[in-house]
Order: structure tokens, then sequence, then C-alpha cells
């Protein structure tokens, strides 16, 4: 049986993170579970200490310094065992289907190298609602599609393939060097998701019923998402792509999740659907100057060229 690793990175999460580690450590392909504290200022990394002496699948991966969750996970990826990669981030926790139809698809098929199920994500009023898309969108193209078409297919329609706690990855892909980017504090999981989306294909696996589900509460990073945020994030994706390799499609979906970002402030309903019509028709019109010049802008004022 294929093993299976699950990488949680930790910031102040202390009252949640047993919750988290107690519903990852009972599967039997799941051979460890990798914690990484982010120089938590609360009693996280006590807590930590204390499982890893508990559960002997349990490893507390040393740190010292700020990483946030991209580089926490790009860390414990260097040191894990097993076959597989799955992340679950440290507020929220599994349901006890999690790997059930992954592995069959991984042992089945040597092509696999991500899967994607559907998750939930739950409010402390007890709401919960579903996230990630619910059925095989491959289904929906022809039976002879190919990849690029089906990668087209996501990106034209803004597919949402999985959760971070809901997809899971071959060491394959790691080992081809398609890490998480360091440089992302919020967005880090949309562009990870989109750039391997480009280079693989994503096979649906558990769609009937949640395989995760992301705790909503008053810390939970998405409350950071902005539209300097959002910016940056579309910025670090055409960097690692590479600006001179965007295809048409991937521009078009460059501006229009930048107008999104823009507009989505703006309460009134009629003006949000007229910036966010209006940026696009105008940048859409200026494609070929527009997106390098966006490229140069941002990447200079946000920092973002590596070193």
């Amino acid at each position: 049986m294929l093993s299976t690793s699950v990488i949680i990175p930790v910031f102040n999460a202390v009252e949640y993170l047993r919750v988290a580690v107690e519903s990852a450590i009972h599967f039997g392909e799941v051979v460890e579970v990798l914690l990484v504290d982010d120089m938590s200022t609360d009693n996280s990394l006590e807590e930590i200490q204390e499982l890893a002496k508990q559960y002997d699948k349990v490893r507390n991966i040393p740190n010292q310094q700020k990483r946030y969750a991209s580089g926490c996970r790009n860390l414990a990826i260097l040191q894990a065992k097993g076959d597989l990669i799955a992340f679950l981030d440290a507020d929220d926790w599994y349901y006890p289907n999690r790997f059930k139809k992954d592995l069959d698809l991984f042992t089945s098929n040597s092509k696999v190298k991500i899967t994607y199920s559907y998750s939930t994500i739950n409010f402390p009023n007890g709401k919960t609602i579903p996230y990630g898309v619910q059925h095989d969108f491959s289904k929906t193209l022809n039976d002879n599609s190919t990849f690029w078409e089906e990668y087209h297919y996501s990106v034209k329609n803004d597919l949402v393939l999985g959760h971070v706690n809901a997809n899971t990855v071959h060491m394959d892909v790691f080992k081809n060097g398609d890490f998480w980017d360091g440089r992302l504090k919020v967005h880090a999981d949309t562009e990870f998701w989109w750039r391997l989306n480009r280079k693989y294909k994503f096979y649906a696996s558990e769609l009937a019923i949640p395989v995760s589900a992301a705790r909503r509460h008053d810390h939970n990073t998405i409350y950071n998402k902005s539209v300097k945020t959002k910016t940056i994030m579309l910025l670090v994706w055409m960097d690692n792509i590479g600006i001179k390799n965007l295809y048409g499609f991937e521009k078009r979906a460059v501006i229009y999740h930048l107008a999104r970002a823009i507009s989505n402030p703006i309460k009134k309903h009629l003006l949000r659907k007229s910036v966010l019509h209006g940026f696009q028709w105008i940048a859409n019109a200026l494609r070929p100057v527009f997106i390098p010049v966006f490229y140069r802008w941002g990447m200079a004022k946000y920092k973002l060229y590596k070193e």
C-alpha cells in the first residue's frame, strides 16, 4: 500500500491543532503527520511537542524562522517519507473517508500524480457549505479530450479543483521541482494548484461526500485577502510560468481575476458590474501591451523578483 505523509503548518492554532492531528493519525496509510510551527506566539509549539510525545506518527519539524504556510509545507516536504503528500490546515480536519478513493486511483494508474476531492467550509453557527467541483469536469468534454483541452476548460470556467485539505499529490511532483511559492502569504494554494494544473492532469476522486472540513473563524487568513494580495498572486503565477509562455486564454484569465479583485469591494451592484466588465474590455483590447506592463510594474512594485 502506498504510504502518505500529512503536512500541517501551524501558526497560533493551539485551540484547534489536536482535532486536526487526531483526524489524520488514525488512517493506516498515513505513516506520519509532520507539524511545522511558524514562529507562533501562543502555546502551539508546546502542543506540537506534546502531540509528538503522545503519538508515534507525529513529527515536530524544527523551524527557526518565519516562513508562512507555503515555506512550512516546503520544509516538511523535503523531510517527508511518504509516497503521497497530503496537506491539512491546523484549524481544519479530515473526515474518515479522506484517502479511500485516492489510494484506489494512485494504485491502479501510474499516470495519476494529483487527485482532487470535495470539501466543506464549516461556520461557527453550524452552517456548512460545499467547496470545490462536485463532478468530474473532464466528463463534460468529449471522450477524446486532451489534457490541454481540460486545462483550458478549467481556466476558462474558473473551476475550483479541490481544496488544500482535499487534494493529494504524488511525491514525484515535488521531485520534479514543483513546490509551493514562499513569496505568497495569501492565495498560495490557488497559485500552487493553478500552476500544477498546467503540468498535470487532476484526477477526480471523492466527489459524492466531503473528505475534509475547513473551519471558519475570526483569525482565518482568508480575511486578509485584498486587491493587493490577489494582484501579487497573479504576478507570482505569471512569473512561475514565464511571461513569454502565457497563452491567450491564460492572459484573459489574469485580466478577469484582476477585474474581479478590483470590482468586488464595490457595494453598488450596477457599478460593480460596470467596473468588472469595463476593466476586462479595456484590458483585453490592450492585452499585448497591458500584460507585460502590468507584470513589470507589479514585480518591481512588490519586490517579487527572485534573488
